[in-house]
């Protein structure tokens, strides 16, 4: 059994994997790396269920019980600044080129915050479409983005790396299984004690006890 909040996660997970084409690597948690070159030449986005409350005003005390709960995306962006180093290090190249040069290239840290923005936009745009309410469920579980950050960019070598995260909550129901636990089986002992402090023989002296045994398996 598997609560159905981390069904939904699972769903979430694969949808995300079959719209990627390539724009993006969906990894799990225990996969993820901090690989600045794999980063770079494609982005990381890791799905993992964050929280979850039970409200009981939305719950039958036999159930099934309302689930609210909580999906953290998060995504890890590269970029690394392209110059025109052959030209700079040229010495025929006029004032004219090296001036084209600096201006064609780029900033990694622009760079890779333009990159985040552009898979925030897609990933926003996957979740919320209309044809993709139910995650690929047979029923709707009322998903809805309800955040986005960005985080400072770090400097990994000539790479620089951006976190970034979206926030998804929703609403599923739990139920627990039929099945009926099997009941341990009641036996009562005897413990006899015999004690002979005094000189005398104390016969007979009993406790009672009551022991749980679990039935064979």
């Amino acid at each position: 059994m598997i609560l159905e909040a981390f069904a939904v996660k699972n769903a979430l997970e694969n949808l995300l994997i079959d719209k990627s084409q390539g724009k993006y690597f969906v990894v799990g948690v225990r996969n993820r790396k901090t690989d600045a070159k794999k980063v770079w030449e494609v982005p990381q986005v890791t799905v993992y269920y964050q929280s979850g409350a039970f409200p009981k005003d939305h719950s039958s005390i036999a159930g099934p019980y309302q689930h609210s709960a909580t999906i953290k995306i998060e995504l890890l962006l590269g970029a690394v600044a392209t110059v025109d180093l052959a030209t700079l290090k040229s010495p025929t190249a006029s004032p004219a080129d090296i001036a084209a040069a600096l201006a064609n290239s780029t900033n990694a840290t622009a760079e890779v915050d333009a990159k985040a923005d552009e898979l925030l936009s897609l990933l926003f745009d996957i979740i919320m479409q209309a044809g993709n309410r139910t995650l690929g469920l047979d029923y709707n579980p009322a998903r809805w983005i309800t955040a986005m950050q960005k985080y400072p960019p770090q400097t990994q070598g000539e790479i620089v790396l951006m976190p970034a995260s979206m926030t998804m909550t929703y609403e599923v129901p739990e139920y627990t299984t039929s099945e009926e636990g099997v009941p341990g089986e009641v036996i009562d002992t005897i413990a006899q004690m015999t004690a002979d402090t005094t000189g005398e023989t104390m016969d007979d002296a009993k406790q009672g006890a009551t022991v749980l045994v679990d039935p064979p398996l």
